[in-house]
């Protein structure tokens, strides 16, 4: 797991909110500034398997994607289409959660991730886990 600075350490939490906000508004101001769209890509957590999900997220960096959202499995995903339920069924199969998703950012981080990482999902699965949510680099 990434260790934390002292710096980081210190910082208030709504501190290490609004430098994860910045990171995020960077790239737009970027792109925006060089009148580019941004670049977002999409992956569920664990699909096709957990072992392929940190590979995913650095090839996708790679190969130009600005903004990474990574999905989190969901049991009901009612509001997804057919590729995305099954996606989710998939890593749920495998039993990615939550906590899962934010232990493949910090190890997609610890082997050079710069994109901005957002975490996609329903409010309810991601309520039950929050500690250590804020010093994984999730934006």
């Amino acid at each position: 797991m990434q260790s934390i600075s002292s710096v980081d350490q210190l910082m208030p939490t709504h501190r290490r909110i609004e430098r994860m906000t910045e990171h995020l508004r960077t790239v737009f101001d970027d792109k925006a500034s060089q009148k580019l769209p941004v670049f977002v890509g999409f992956i569920t957590a664990g699909y096709p398997s957990p072992q392929l999900t940190v590979p995913l997220m650095l090839a996708m960096e790679a190969g130009g994607v600005d903004v990474i959202e990574l999905g989190i499995p969901f049991s009901e995903p009612s509001a997804d289409g057919p590729v995305i339920r099954e996606c989710h069924e998939v890593a749920l199969w495998y039993k990615v959660d939550f906590k899962m998703c934010l232990k493949f950012i910090s190890e997609a981080r610890s082997k050079g991730l710069k994109a901005p990482v957002i975490l996609m999902g329903k409010y309810h699965p991601s309520a039950y886990f929050h500690h250590g949510f804020l010093d994984l680099g999730p934006e």
